[in-house]
């Protein structure tokens, strides 16, 4: 049964009415019931909410196995009873089908359908966010996907779930040892050797060796894995734009002191005893967003400006000493910096007055170069051979951005600048190491409003 025609016998049985999902529009709803498009292929079904309504998810997800899969609803049934008993229980993680998260346990049963589909029945007990009870509908769960030795591997956050590709596209599947979570995934990039990979789940960050032979839970005993030892959660607030080190061993951040506070200090963590170490030298408000110079030994990184509304860009060793400012004042706010893989550049973005530019300089501070003028661009990335790609937004209506652009690649000095097409085998012969890419409609935006983008593997060749 396609999901259309699952969509058209619920409304005929029992009254549902479908739309677009607010955070997807690849996703139709009605109340818990969830369709994933394309609506013309076997329906992939989720039903979903908070374990207060979980009376209402046993009763839909009994109509939809009645629909897909009659020869596992009352397995469903039986499942969430005993799902129930166990999450009454806390969840015991000694239960081989729980797993212990930083903030939360999923407890996840699974079965196969007669027809070759997959059902899971999910409960999730989260303390931060709010409990939930999911059941899953996959006619065909697809092939799955672990890192290979040599690189090349591309990978994509869709969801809940992170997909691997090979670099012209082919062979697509479920990237392994990922982690579903109903708070989604997110692929937070490679050591530039490509020998280890960072990913987000939840909260819980992961790293895994990419010959497969390890997956590390970084900070595995702190409900923040970012914050160091004893310092309570109000009093550390690490910012998401994480810079993994060279060789992979090391993170780098800043720390928000407090949710009130404005003063940040850039921060280094250890990946693999989890200890965290602040470069106090560098503590002063709105520090953020670090970058690692391509020999792992410094730090780049926005600090305030000299003078009013300006931002400015600092750099650091990594234990803190030789603190020195390269760029002193510039109007409007700096982000997005990035050191160039050869070492000679510092690309970053400035934002002011409903613009924003690209710019390079020098890591010592001169030859300051201005890169774009049409006050559109975001989310600008080195590419393997120290080219440029960025993504240029479309005005909206009211003037700014919208959620539609065209990606462009440029030479690092700015000219050259052309249209890039988007498939992965494009982008790969680019040179891609992060690319952004449009959905099915267009948009490079996905619901939440983060960006679609593609993270490749890097290789030995890409080592300056």
């Amino acid at each position: 049964m396609t999901g259309r025609e699952l969509m058209d016998s619920l409304t005929a049985a029992f009254g549902y009415q479908w739309s677009p999902a607010a955070h997807d529009a690849q996703v139709f709803e009605s109340g818990p019931v969830r369709v994933s498009a394309p609506l013309d292929r076997p329906a992939t079904v989720e039903v979903r909410a908070v374990m207060d309504d979980k009376a209402e998810v046993a009763q839909h997800s009994g109509r939809v196995a009645q629909a897909l899969a009659p020869d596992v609803a009352s397995w469903i049934q039986d499942q969430i009873a005993q799902g129930l008993d166990a999450y009454m229980q806390g969840l015991d993680p000694v239960d081989p089908i729980v797993t212990a998260y930083a903030t939360s346990r999923h407890r996840d049963s699974m079965t196969r359908t007669a027809t070759g589909g997959q059902v899971d029945v999910v409960f999730v007990d989260e303390q931060v966010i709010g409990d939930e009870l999911y059941i899953s509908f996959v006619p065909d769960p697809p092939p799955t996907r672990g890192l290979e030795p040599g690189g090349g591997l591309v990978l994509y956050p869709s969801g809940d779930r992170i997909w691997a590709a090979n670099p012209d596209g082919t062979n697509p599947g479920l990237f392994v040892p990922s982690t579903r979570t109903p708070h989604g995934v997110d692929v937070l990039g490679w050591s530039a050797d490509g020998s280890r990979l960072f990913y987000r789940a939840g909260v819980d960050l992961f790293a895994v060796d990419a010959d497969g032979s390890q997956t590390v839970r970084v900070g595995a005993l702190r409900s923040n894995p970012l914050c160091p030892v004893g310092v309570a959660d109000d009093d550390c607030q690490p910012n998401e734009d994480i810079a993994i080190s060279p060789d992979g061993t090391r993170l780098a951040y800043s720390l928000q002191e407090g949710r009130e506070s404005d003063i940040h200090t850039i921060a280094v963590l250890d990946v693999a005893s989890g200890q965290v170490s602040r470069l106090d030298p560098t503590r002063a408000p709105g520090v953020d967003m670090p970058s690692w110079s391509p020999d792992g030994t410094r730090l780049v990184f926005g600090c305030p400006g000299i003078g009013p509304r300006t931002d400015g860009i600092c750099q650091v060793n990594v234990d803190g000493s030789d603190l020195r400012r390269i760029l002193p004042s510039m109007a409007g706010d700096i982000s997005d910096l990035q050191w160039s893989p050869d070492g000679s550049r510092i690309l970053f973005k400035v934002d002011g007055d409903g613009r924003a530019e690209l710019f390079t300089i020098g890591p010592d501070g001169v030859d300051l170069r201005s890169l774009t003028s049409d006050g559109l661009p975001d989310f600008a990335h080195w590419t393997r051979d120290g080219r440029i790609v960025f993504l240029r937004w479309e005005r909206g209506s009211a003037g700014g951005p919208s959620d539609r652009g065209e990606l462009r690649i440029m030479d690092a000095d700015g000219g050259n600048s052309t249209t890039l097409d988007t498939t992965v085998a494009a982008q790969t012969a680019a040179g891609c190491l992060v690319c952004p890419y449009p959905d099915d409609q267009g948009r490079y935006v996905d619901g939440t409003h983060d960006i679609n983008y593609r993270s490749w593997q890097p290789t030995s060749g890409d080592q300056p």
